[in-house]
C-alpha cells in the first residue's frame, strides 16, 4: 500500500515557537562561545605562570651554585657573576611576559563580565525555558494515510506520528468528514505541562476507537546554569578540561563523567559494572542524559561507559609515568 505525505502550514504558534527557539539557541551559543574563550584564556595564563615557576626554580639553582663557586673559588669570581648574569636576563624576560598576560587576562575578563552577565540574564529570562532546557530535536507533525485508491476500514485510518524531543509517538487515527486531522492538537497544551496527553483527533466512527497517548518529558541540562548549585560548583572545575576530537559526549557530559569518577574514587576497575551503573543512573537522574539514550555507535550507555572508564584509567598511569619520570630527570639535573 502506497504512503503519501501532508506537509501543512506552519500556524502563528508555530511560528513564534520558532523564532523562540531560533532566538535561544543563538543566546546558548554565544554563551558557550564566550565560555571557551575565557576557559582557553585562562589556561593559556595558568601555562605561563608555570613556565615562570620552573624557570624561577632553575634560576635559584643556578644562583646557589654560582654563590658556591665564588665562595670555594675567589678567583673565578667574575666568571660567576657573569653567568649569573646570563641566568637573570630570561627569567626577567620570562616575569615580564607573565605580569603581561595577567594584565590581559584580567583585563578581558572584566570586558566579558558584564556581557556574560547580560546573556545568561536574558537566556533565563526566555520564557522557553520555563519549559526545561532540551538537548534533542524539536517538535514535528508528520501524517500519512493510504492511498486514496484503497478502501478505508473500519479499523484502519491516517496515523499520526509526534516527534518531540527525540522521542515518537505514533496514534491511529479514524478518519471523519466533519473534523481536519490537526483540530485537537494545540502547541501551547504540549509547551506548558510536564505530562504530554494526546487526545482523539478526529471524531470516531460508529464502529472505530478512541486512544490516547500519555508520557513524561525528559528533561535535559545544557550548561552549569540549568543545573543545581552544588553540582555546577563540582562539575566547575571539570569544564576546562581538553576533550579529543573522537569524543562523542559534550563537555557538560565529560565534566559529570570526571566528577562521578572522583566521587566515586575510581582507580580500577574493581566492581566495574555497579559503578557505570551508578554513573548512568545519576546522570538521567541529573538530567545529563535522556533513560535509554546511548552515544552513536554504543550498544548501550553502560557499555560505553565502562570503555571510558578503562580509557581515562589508562591515560591516568601513563600521566603519572610521565610525572615521575620528570622528577627523576630534574633530580638528575640538579645533581650535576
Amino acid at each position: 500500500m502506497s504512503v503519501h505525505s501532508l506537509v501543512y502550514p506552519l500556524t502563528t504558534e508555530e511560528e513564534l515557537f520558532l523564532k523562540h527557539e531560533t532566538m535561544r539557541d543563538f543566546f546558548i551559543q554565544e554563551l558557550k562561545a564566550l565560555r571557551e574563550s575565557v576557559s582557553s584564556v585562562q589556561k593559556a595564563a595558568q601555562d605561563d605562570l608555570k613556565a615562570f615557576t620552573e624557570v624561577t626554580e632553575v634560576n635559584f639553582m643556578e644562583e646557589l651554585q654560582c654563590r658556591e663557586d665564588t665562595q670555594t673559588a675567589p678567583d673565578a669570581g667574575g666568571n660567576s657573576k657573569t653567568a649569573l648574569q646570563k641566568v637573570e636576563v630570561p627569567v626577567k624576560a620570562m616575569e615580564e611576559s607573565v605580569v603581561n598576560r595577567m594584565v590581559t587576562l584580567e583585563g578581558k575578563l572584566e570586558a566579558a563580565l558584564p556581557r556574560l552577565t547580560a546573556m545568561e540574564a536574558d537566556v533565563c529570562s526566555s520564557p522557553l525555558l520555563s519549559s526545561g532546557p532540551v538537548q534533542e530535536a524539536d517538535t514535528f507533525v508528520h501524517i500519512q494515510h493510504p492511498s486514496s485508491q484503497s478502501s478505508i476500514k473500519p479499523t484502519q485510518g491516517a496515523t499520526f506520528t509526534l516527534t518531540r524531543r527525540g522521542r515518537t509517538a505514533s496514534i491511529p487515527v479514524q478518519p471523519s468528514a466533519s473534523s481536519p486531522l490537526l483540530s485537537s492538537v494545540p502547541l501551547q497544551e504540549v509547551e506548558s505541562s510536564d505530562e504530554l496527553e494526546f487526545p482523539t483527533l478526529t471524531q470516531s466512527v460508529s464502529s472505530g476507537y478512541q486512544q490516547q497517548v500519555t508520557w513524561t518529558k525528559c528533561k535535559l541540562v545544557e550548561s552549569l546554569i540549568d543545573l543545581t548549585a552544588d553540582l555546577a560548583t563540582s562539575l566547575k572545575p571539570h569544564m576546562s578540561e581538553k576533550i579529543s576530537r573522537q569524543e562523542k559526549l559534550s563537555r557538560l557530559q565529560v565534566a559529570y563523567f570526571h566528577h562521578q569518577l572522583e566521587r566515586l574514587k575510581v582507580n580500577n576497575t574493581k566492581g566495574l559494572y555497579e559503578k557505570t551503573n551508578f554513573i548512568k543512573e545519576a546522570g538521567e537522574r541529573d538530567g545529563l542524559w535522556s533513560p535509554g539514550w546511548s552515544p552513536c555507535g554504543s550498544k548501550d550507555m553502560q557499555q560505553y561507559l565502562a570503555e571510558k572508564i578503562k580509557t581515562t584509567l589508562k591515560k591516568m598511569r601513563r600521566s603519572e609515568m610521565v610525572v615521575e619520570e620528570e622528577k627523576l630527570a630534574l633530580k638528575q639535573k640538579l645533581q650535576f
